[in-house]
């Protein structure tokens, strides 16, 4: 036909050749698409993004910052939450868990989340593209903050023990009495065994003055319990896990956990 250029392929005729052309172009249109969407995974335009925290207020010692779980949803010009879009988080004040510029996609619910540890006001920043979106989280600062240290980071058999000394101070850095505090032992890096043990008392207030205690100091002590032997003593077991290699991490924190000291690492060498 005059005007049309027909495409003559081996075993077929013009139409045969129009087919194949189409059907080529079919795939390149969905291939262009495919690597289009995984080129560019960011929000498209006319998209929304909201940024909430929860809590939305939160409160530091000074020694431990206070943490909230940051929640930002996109969603497209209609509504609909949209899933695999990439946001990055930045922050003002703090640091964010995964680290700020930390690319995270959105899940089937069109949510990505990250966490705030800030010891200061911060405004939180959720970017996709050219879209963002921000929420304000407030600190408010305790009226003490707890200090905690060990007369010894290291024991040298299972009948030694360890004197667990707590200041608690107010803004002023001047003592705070009256405090009612609690010990943890949290777990200890991976591959260490967990020295646990008791505290003697459990329970203690600062400043107790028929206890013997300082103004703002409350005393502990800690000792290995039964299991010290197995698990951190070789010569008592050769078979002992980790090499017998034990770790305690301890911690105090007010009657209500709101207010939580540092954490402090006893170590052993026991033979």
């Amino acid at each position: 036909m005059e005007g049309e250029t027909e495409y003559q392929g081996r075993s077929g005729g013009p139409s045969t050749g129009r087919a194949v052309l189409a059907a080529f172009g079919a795939a390149a249109v969905l291939l262009s698409f495919a690597t289009c969407v995984n080129q560019d995974p960011t929000a498209p335009e006319g998209s929304t993004v909201t940024v909430s925290a929860n809590p939305q207020n939160v409160t530091s010692n000074g020694v431990i910052d206070g943490r909230t779980t940051i929640t930002a949803t996109v969603r497209g010009k209609n509504g609909t939450r949209l899933p695999d879009q990439e946001l990055l988080f930045s922050t003002t004040q703090g640091n964010l868990t995964p680290p700020a510029q930390t690319p995270i996609i959105t899940d089937s619910r069109g949510q990505a989340k990250s966490f705030l540890d800030t010891h200061a006001n911060a405004t939180v920043t959720a970017t996709s593209g050219t879209i963002t979106g921000t929420t304000v989280v407030s600190v408010a600062r305790s009226p003490f903050q707890l200090v905690i240290s060990l007369d010894s980071l290291d024991l040298t058999s299972c009948s030694d023990s360890v004197t667990i000394t707590v200041t608690a101070t107010d803004p002023n850095g001047d003592p705070v009495d009256n405090i009612t505090l609690v010990f943890k032992q949290l777990d200890p890096p991976a591959g260490d065994n967990k020295l646990t043990g008791n505290f003697v008392p459990p329970q203690v207030k600062t400043g107790d003055v028929a206890a013997g205690f300082q103004p703002g100091e409350a005393e502990t002590i800690f000792t290995p319990d039964s299991n010290c032997p197995k698990n951190c003593d070789t010569t008592f077991d050769p078979n002992a896990p980790n090499m017998g290699m034990c770790v305690v991490v301890l911690q105090a924190s007010d009657g209500s956990g709101a207010n939580t000291s540092q954490t402090e690492t006893l170590t052993e060498s026991i033979p």
